[in-house]
């Protein structure tokens, strides 16, 4: 609760010196979440960073957590894998991160049993298929699928 607050008191700071004063329309939205949408970016990144697979879990519980405060800003309080998966894939395509597959590979491989389930398990899934659906659509000749 705490973080969620201070990352709410650095989000006006930032709104404040932009001069948006925090308005809620329009092209403002789009500006507004540009910076929140931007945090799950990093810290996806960050995935390929962390040496150990529980860390490399860590952010991505982090960055889903951030994902859902961007959406409690927007009004989305509560919303489900139906709504978070093509934001998933969306934040991890901006992340830019590499060697994803080998990645996810090697967090499946060695994490912990204990770790595999409850909330951590069941994001790094969506992280799973949020990188399967990426490879999908590279690997697909555009007349197939429509991946945009």
């Amino acid at each position: 609760r705490e973080r969620e607050r201070e990352r709410e008191r650095e989000r006006e700071r930032e709104r404040e010196r932009e001069g948006e004063g925090g308005g809620r329309g329009g092209e403002g939205l789009e500006h507004d979440l540009a910076m929140p949408m931007g945090t799950c970016s990093a810290m996806l990144a960050l995935f390929a960073a962390m040496r150990s697979p529980i860390n490399k879990l860590n952010c991505i519980v982090r960055a889903v957590n951030d994902l859902q405060i961007v959406m409690n800003e927007i009004g989305l309080s509560v919303f489900g894998a139906d709504d978070m998966l093509p934001l998933f894939i969306y934040v991890l395509i901006q992340s830019q991160a590499s060697h994803l597959v080998s990645l996810v590979s090697f967090v499946e491989d060695w994490t912990p049993t204990d770790a595999q389930f409850g909330m951590s398990g069941y994001l790094f899934a969506q992280m799973e298929i949020a990188v399967k659906w990426v490879l999908e659509c590279l690997m697909l000749p555009d007349t197939e699928v429509d991946c945009k």
